[in-house]
């Protein structure tokens, strides 16, 4: 299991962790311990990658904005799209560029009433959670 240096409540990690003979982690490019890194980075931790994606994922979410009908347009076509779907109404894809980590830009169109949301968020998201991203928005915002 990977392991990462960050310092908790920023998006980004410091470096990745490599452990050596002895069962001590240190940074892999600079071959730092956690000491060593905490003097530059204070508060910094040594955690799982899952973790630090799941808490850099937690940062980094938008919630859904109203866009144009030629702003969801542009997204569509500028690069390929990533897992473009339909279903119940609406259409959703995501931007093949990621943000950061498993973080990208969504989209969804609601064929009937002609919106269009943009959002950031999590790329395993199903088209049915971002469906239902939009429709809890409170009044005034989706």
């Amino acid at each position: 299991m990977n392991k990462v240096f960050y310092v908790p409540g920023t998006a980004h990690a410091i470096d990745y962790a490599r452990e050596t003979q002895d069962g001590r982690f240190i940074s892999y490019w600079q071959g730092r311990t956690l000491e060593e890194i905490a003097e530059d980075y204070p508060g910094a931790i040594l955690c799982d990658e899952a973790e630090f994606l799941r808490q850099q994922s937690a940062m980094l979410k938008q919630s859904p904005q109203a866009i144009t009908e030629r702003e969801y347009y542009e997204a569509l076509e500028v690069l390929p799209p990533l897992n473009w779907q339909g279903g119940g109404g609406f259409e959703s894809f995501m931007s093949c560029e990621f943000y950061s980590g498993n973080v990208t830009y969504i989209y969804l169109r609601n064929r009937a009433s002609g919106q269009h949301w943009k959002m950031r968020d999590d790329a395993g998201l199903s088209h049915d959670d971002i469906v239902r991203s939009v429709s809890v928005q409170p009044c005034g915002q989706a």
